[in-house]
């Protein structure tokens, strides 16, 4: 995939000066685990298609799933992962006398600390937590995404990246457009 940025384009956040400057910065969430994000590959199938499996699976057909698109494999590689770790997001079934249901992270030998409330049980937005949280740890899985977002994704993204870091204001910055 080739991306071009045109002069009239604002400086993008994910150019290697920029990149350069965060080596300094710590860790939003604590370290990544980036030493073991090569469980999952895509891999070009000889019928057509991409597959989905291990990355040690030599025989085509030993895979977990397929698509015609490669933009499809990649979100499904991106995270598989996430749904074989330990839940590190745990909410609580009983409401809390203050109201709303507590969520809670896991914490060392395997304690709960509270972390919030949801105002009702939310199950799917306690899965789409764990999968947020892992993507937010693994360099590959959130490359896979934007891979799978496109050029206009990765430029937006970059943007966004750089008015957060203050590296410049853009007044003009709205939604992503396809």
């Amino acid at each position: 995939m080739e991306i071009n940025q045109t002069a009239a384009e604002p400086p993008n956040a994910l150019d290697a000066g920029f990149l350069a400057g965060l080596v300094e910065a710590d860790e939003a969430l604590g370290d990544t685990e980036a030493e073991n994000d090569v469980e999952w590959a895509v891999r070009p199938l000889a019928t057509g298609g991409f597959a989905v499996k291990r990355g040690w699976e030599q025989r085509e057909d030993d895979w977990k799933a397929c698509f015609d698109r490669e933009e499809h494999a990649l979100l499904a590689a991106a995270i598989l992962p996430a749904l074989q770790r330990t839940r590190y997001f745990r909410m609580h079934t009983t409401e809390a006398p203050e109201g709303g249901f507590p969520i809670s992270v896991l914490g060392e030998a395997d304690t709960l600390i509270r972390i919030g409330r949801f105002r009702e049980f939310d199950e799917p937005l306690e899965d789409a937590l764990q999968i947020a949280y892992y993507l937010a740890l693994h360099p590959l899985a959130l490359f896979r995404i934007l891979v799978a977002g496109g050029p206009l994704v990765i430029r937006t993204v970059g943007r966004l990246l750089a008015v957060h870091f203050g590296k410049r204001r853009y007044a003009d910055e709205g939604p992503v457009r396809r």
